[in-house]
């Protein structure tokens, strides 16, 4: 994707290029755009300040002993949280292309712990109810 973008009207730009790429832009998107990269933004400048900064701690003491997470830690974790479900309501996170009704995905085998069947879905070999008895062949 390039250089890292840090302002808004660069996120803004890679973010309408990446979603025309994709094939999900819409002028209808343009608020919640601004908004995404308002977010990105804030979340870069505060990351790099945390980073910058040797007076920001992720937990600070408190007066009973224990520890809380500093304010500038919370703000960031919270900015991850609200850029992750913008990215999602914008389409910008891959997801996986559903199957067709009706069809099932074969299984396939060794990529898990042990020989246990990996992939999207888990479908049981014939007869069978459950993997407990299951042996890879």
């Amino acid at each position: 994707m390039g250089r890292i973008a840090i302002t808004r009207e660069t996120i803004k730009a890679q973010t309408v290029t990446a979603m025309k790429k994709m094939g999900t832009f819409a002028p209808e998107y343009e608020p919640i755009i601004e908004i995404y990269a308002g977010l990105r933004e804030q979340y870069n400048r505060l990351s790099a300040e945390y980073s910058a900064g040797k007076s920001y701690h992720y937990a600070t003491p408190t007066a009973d002993g224990g520890a809380k997470k500093s304010p500038l830690s919370m703000t960031i974790e919270s900015l991850r949280k609200d850029i992750l479900l913008y990215s999602d309501r914008l389409m910008l996170n891959p997801r996986p292309e559903p199957m067709p009704q009706g069809e099932t995905q074969k299984i396939q085998t060794g990529g898990g712990a042990e020989g246990w069947p990996v992939g999207r879905r888990s479908v049981f070999p014939a007869g069978q109810r459950s993997w407990s008895t299951w042996t890879p062949s």
